[in-house]
This record gives structure tokens, sequence and C-alpha cells, in this order.
């Protein structure tokens, strides 16, 4: 029985993701992966404009 794959940010579950997906970067849906921990496309999202406001505030201290 397949289970469902969840986002370990938002615990949203991410289809079309089989269980037992390997480890790193699947192209074909977009997501990173380590160690069979999985984020879902919009969190990593959020994640990645997180980083970026955090990096444009350091700069503007600089």
């Amino acid at each position: 029985m397949r289970r469902a794959t969840k986002c370990v940010c938002c615990s949203g579950v991410i289809d079309g993701l089989a269980d037992d997906a390997g480890v790193g970067f699947d192209a074909r849906i977009g997501l990173f992966t380590d160690e069979r921990t999985f984020v879902c496309n919009e969190c990593t999202a959020s994640l990645i404009a997180a980083a970026a406001r955090r990096q444009e505030a350091v700069r503007r201290r600089s």
C-alpha cells in the first residue's frame, strides 16, 4: 500500500510522488529531497523568497 508523501513544512500531501522516491533533486517534479524529507513547491518558493529578503537586508546594512 502506498502512503501519502507529506511536506515537512506544511504537512500538505504531495501528489504524484511515490513514498519510495529517491534522495536528491527530481527535475520531473521540481522538488529537493534529503533523506526522504520532502518540501512542496509552495513551501520551497516561500523559503527561497525569505532567504532573498534576508540577503537583501544584509546588503542594505553593509
